[in-house]
This record gives structure tokens, C-alpha cells and sequence, in this order.
């Protein structure tokens, strides 16, 4: 869970790499397939704010093999160049 951080919101405001669309969009238990020869899906297990990272990460694990684990930012997640959104 995101704690509330006055001055990391203004930091979004102003930022102009990250999207509202970006860092609103994903949440725990949202699933995404992988853009990859074969593709596997992955779903969202934690969104963490750590103080050294510009931008929230996500930490996913691998529908059926929650041992499996990945870690991205949520921007990068929202371009959608290596996962997508699936049901």
C-alpha cells in the first residue's frame, strides 16, 4: 500500500516521464502476459514505494509458479512495450 507523501505528489505533478494513467492503472491481483516468444502470465503481487526509486516498482509472480518472481517499475509497466493486460 502507497502511504500518502505530499511531496512525492507534487513530484508527480511535475513530472513529466510518469503519466496519472500510469501510476493509477495497476493493482494487486491485476494480471499481465508477457511479450515474449512464449509469453506467460503474471500477476501483481506488491507495488512498493522505496525512497531511492523515481518510480513505484512492481513485484509480480508467475500465475502458477508463485516462486517466479519480477520486478519493474510501474512506468515502465504502463508503456506496455513488455507486458500487456490480460483477463
Amino acid at each position: 500500500m502507497q502511504s500518502l507523501n505530499p511531496f512525492k505528489a507534487v513530484r508527480r505533478l511535475v513530472d513529466t516521464d510518469a503519466t496519472s494513467e500510469e501510476m493509477g492503472e495497476v493493482a494487486v491481483g491485476d494480471r499481465f502476459q508477457s511479450i515474449e516468444k512464449q509469453p506467460a502470465i503474471w500477476m501483481v503481487e506488491r507495488i512498493a514505494t522505496l525512497s531511492w526509486s523515481r518510480y513505484p516498482l512492481v513485484i509480480m509472480h508467475r500465475e502458477g509458479r508463485p516462486d517466479l518472481k519480477k520486478t519493474i517499475s510501474l512506468a515502465e509497466l504502463g508503456k506496455g512495450t513488455h507486458f500487456r493486460r490480460t483477463l
